[in-house]
């Protein structure tokens, strides 16, 4: 599918540009899926180097991600690299507001943003979709990091003692069995570890100092699964106790109070001051105390040296900008937000870093990645771009204007397109849905060659008459399109998954999988056995409360069961049996619903039908 675009003159004339070093044209005429299309074909087409693919948002940085791997691996001719090794994409998302009142962002976001720098840091090639705003914030310098990471291969030298050193630095908690990630157990020559960043804890045994096996483990039956080659170890945070300067703590904090000077805020700093004190020499103390929870808003003034991750990128990095003037508007706009709310932080006599520090500017941003190729990507070169006579190529790939839920209409045009001699490429998302759609498609004479399905997710289609190629995804051929969200645990009933924190507030309405409607009263944290953790607190009747950490946030949903809001729910009794009954109740319903189905449907395959004329 990917040599059909590097046929054209447009295509030829980029990839010319990038392997000269030439000044690279202005691409224009991309719509919908296409730039993920034209972005699978340079990555296919320069294996030697790196891509970061900047957008607007991180909704649409996760869509073209998706998008990129759902295009089929098709390096040219003369490339010869291996297609069974896909180059894995790695998102990079931005820190939420959220982190300078002290909420913990979700380690959803922390466990993407150190894969990325993990990746970035050992390996030669890497493609990272992120956004302007996630560029601009600090990160730590390069090396340090570095350091702080640990790639363990089979059969290495290592000291088993200097490893478990490493993890307690990275704020990893030693406990007698690993459940959950952040924690690690040490039982003679055998280590187990559940990195952040990783799917599966891994079993990694020793002989003596050498590495004799590494195996990934199932957490709950604490059974071997796999054995793997390596593994990376990172820290849990981007920010080590042994990375922060107390003395360059104190500077800053003390500007910043002489400026804005207030008892209540003299005693914040004298506390942090103290507290920072004492982690620096106890690195399990950073994962409490007054900055545990957005520490990394902190970061610019707890280090001296900070950078950003245009400093992680390699040498042949080729940067792809699109939507530049909405990246700078978004920015803008971002920048705006945190001028308020620091505002608001010092009115109220509460810390905050300013925003001039926190945030890198756009300008040098955009300084940073002219060190490297860029390619401009827009529906609409700005002014200056056509005032400056700057080459521009137009890919004229259009929407394909379907009409939404009409699925015989679509049908008939698929049969216009290909009488036309355009083909048809259609995008399922599991190879049972591809296999049943191409069922579907074959009664209809819809048949390979003419039109061929995938397997792969795009949001939708396009059109390039010139290149008679048409692209389809299967939400538009049956009328189902939806924004589309990471795969994530299914809700219980009553329920929508909460993608972050932020998405609570107190006093709305949850749903415990196995405790039923409850009313959320916030995050508290709490030490159990001697360790700090954050709580959701969840109210039931009669006062009771039970207490959810934080990791197991995929058990609990919002309550969606009434769009009338002045009609409250019922809230459960903890460990009563009116939510059990209630489930019951809906799996013996879906049963029936489900056995009158199979009835129907027996019937109808019975039956003869009659073919009626189109």
């Amino acid at each position: 599918m990917l040599e059909l675009l590097r046929k054209t003159e447009n295509y030829q004339t980029l990839a010319k540009a990038l392997k000269d070093g030439q000044q690279l044209p202005w691409i224009r005429g991309l719509a919908n899926a296409s730039t993920a299309y034209l972005l699978a074909t340079l990555i296919a087409d320069f294996p030697g180097k790196s891509f970061l693919i900047v957008l607007p948002s991180q909704r649409e940085a996760e869509q073209v991600l998706e998008e990129i791997a759902a295009f089929p691996a098709d390096p040219a001719a003369e490339i010869d690299i291996p297609l069974d090794a896909p180059v894995e994409m790695n998102l990079f998302p931005g820190w939420h507001h959220k982190i300078f009142d002290g909420v913990a962002p979700p380690k959803r976001t922390v466990a993407d943003r150190l894969r990325c720098l993990e990746h970035l840091i050992t390996q030669d090639r890497s493609v990272v979709g992120t956004t302007s705003q996630a560029l601009r914030y600090k990160l730590p310098p390069r090396d340090r990091f570095a350091q702080a990471c640990r790639v363990l291969n089979l059969e290495d030298e290592r000291d088993p003692d200097d490893v478990v050193a490493m993890l307690i630095r990275g704020g990893y908690q030693n406990v007698e069995l690993v459940e959950v990630k952040g924690e690690f157990a040490r039982r003679g020559d055998i280590l187990d570890v559940y990195p952040l960043t990783a799917d599966a804890p891994v079993r990694i045994e020793f002989f003596g100092d050498e590495i004799d096996s590494i195996r990934t483990f199932d957490p709950i039956s604490q059974r071997s699964t796999e054995r793997i080659e390596s593994v990376t170890l990172t820290p849990l945070r981007e920010l080590l106790s042994t990375d922060i300067s107390v003395d360059h703590w104190r500077t800053e904090v003390d500007t910043l109070v002489q400026a804005h000077t207030t008892p209540q805020l003299i005693n914040t700093a004298r506390a942090i001051t103290q507290h920072l004190t004492e982690a620096v020499t106890s690195p399990s103390l950073l994962q409490e105390g007054p900055l545990n929870g957005g520490i990394e808003a902190f970061l610019p003034m707890l280090i001296p040296d900070t950078a950003l991750l245009t400093d992680y990128l390699p040498d042949n990095t080729i940067v792809c900008s699109i939507e530049p003037h909405w990246q700078q508007r978004e920015a803008s706009q971002i920048h705006e937000q945190l001028e308020t709310l620091y505002e608001q932080k010092l009115a109220d006599s509460q810390l905050m870093v300013p925003p001039d520090k926190c945030l890198a500017s756009f300008e040098t941003v955009t300084t940073a990645l002219e060190k490297h190729s860029i390619i401009s990507m827009s529906l609409v070169p700005p002014r200056e771009v056509t005032a400056n006579a700057m080459p521009v190529l137009d890919f004229e790939m259009k929407p394909l204007a379907l009409p939404a839920g009409n699925y015989q209409t679509i049908i008939n045009q698929m049969k216009t397109w290909i009488a036309a001699g355009t083909k048809v490429h259609l995008f399922c998302e599991t190879p049972q849905q591809s296999k049943r759609v191409s069922e579907i498609l074959a009664e209809r004479e819809l048949l390979p060659p003419a039109i061929e399905t995938y397997v792969g997710q795009i949001s939708e289609g396009f059109l390039n008459e010139s290149l008679n190629l048409a692209v389809i995804s299967e939400d538009e051929l049956f009328g189902n399109r939806q924004p589309r969200r990471p795969a994530r645990h299914r809700p219980a009933a009553d329920g929508t998954p909460i993608l972050s924190l932020i998405d609570l507030k107190a006093g709305d309405y949850v749903v415990h999988v196995s405790h039923g409607i409850a009313v959320y009263d916030g995050i508290r944290r709490l030490a159990i056995d001697g360790r700090s953790q954050d709580f959701l607190i969840l109210r039931y009747s009669a006062d009771n409360i039970l207490y959810v950490p934080t990791y197991q946030v995929d058990l609990v949903q919002k309550y969606i069961g009434s769009k009338d809001n002045s009609q409250k729910p019922r809230v459960d009794r903890l460990g009563g049996p009116t939510w059990n009954r209630r489930k019951g109740r809906v799996k013996a319903s879906i049963e029936q619903m489900a056995g009158e189905l199979l009835k129907l449907y027996a019937h109808r395959q019975a039956r003869k039908g009659h073919s009626f004329p189109a």
